[in-house]
């Protein structure tokens, strides 16, 4: 069990306050790398490889950080974070490397089995990054061809999550009721369909946007879930739908 910071000695207490800083500016130097890369890339069309050696070296600090000071940092969640961002970089940048990502994933949850939640901020990071790491398996999974797999875990993960959105919303509480009694019936036939087809790049976010059109939510209230303007969810549906006519894949639901 992990101590709490009040339990400790002076001397320790600065060596954990020194630690969890470390872990922080990483965090945040992976973040911004991130934001660029996509910036880049979305300005260029291509990846820019030194960049994502970057992001992946202040993630790698990170798991240097949790791997070597299991008992000196406060919380199992952040020693989590730190496999799932290295899962999530690899995902990204080098999906290739299927096994890899599979084991990071794999220590991700592992730590989070060990903690028990007493916050309600950390019990929401923890789910948020439950969710993460279902999708990314899903994908690597599907890469290794393993279909079956992938079905069950997407299945399993993106109407949870999509459930946990709407249930913490403030949609008005009749119409909330509504879309998560449609969501206890949606058919998970509409992912099958998705993931069999590994040219469509269909992300995460787009899945949860395409299981929001699935129950026939308002746009209005899709744009309040997610914090967007309702024009961007228009155009969010058009890009989807662009997406799949490429790949000559048909989605009723847009």
């Amino acid at each position: 069990m992990i101590k709490e910071i009040g339990d400790l000695g002076i001397d320790e207490r600065k060596l954990i306050i020194i630690k969890q800083s470390l872990y922080q500016y990483n965090l945040i130097k992976h973040n911004y790398f991130e934001v660029v890369l996509a910036e880049k890339k979305k300005k260029y069309g291509t990846t820019d490889y030194p960049l994502v050696d970057s992001l992946i070296l202040y993630v790698r600090k990170n798991i240097d950080l949790v791997e070597n000071h299991l008992d000196e940092l406060s919380r199992y969640w952040m020693h989590g974070y730190a496999y799932y961002f290295m899962a999530r970089a690899l995902d990204n940048n080098y999906p290739e490397q299927n096994d890899s990502i599979l084991l990071y994933l794999d220590k991700a949850l592992d730590m989070l089995e060990l903690e028990w939640f007493s916050r309600t901020n950390e019990a929401n990071a923890a789910k948020e990054m439950q969710a993460g790491v279902g999708i990314i398996r899903a994908k690597a999974l599907a890469r290794k061809g393993k279909w079956q797999e992938a079905y069950k875990t997407m299945t399993g993960v993106l109407p949870l999550s999509i459930v946990q959105i709407v249930s913490d919303s403030i949609i008005e509480k009749d119409i909330k009721k509504t879309y998560l009694e449609r969501l206890a019936k949606l058919d998970h036939k509409l992912f099958e369909s998705i993931y069999q087809n590994t040219n469509v790049k269909i992300t995460g976010m787009d899945m949860k946007y395409i299981i929001c059109f699935a129950i026939d939510m308002d746009g209005k209230d899709i744009s309040l879930i997610f914090n967007v303007e309702p024009a961007s969810v228009i155009t969010v549906r058009y890009r989807i739908r662009k997406k799949c006519a490429k790949e000559n894949l048909q989605l009723a639901v847009l």
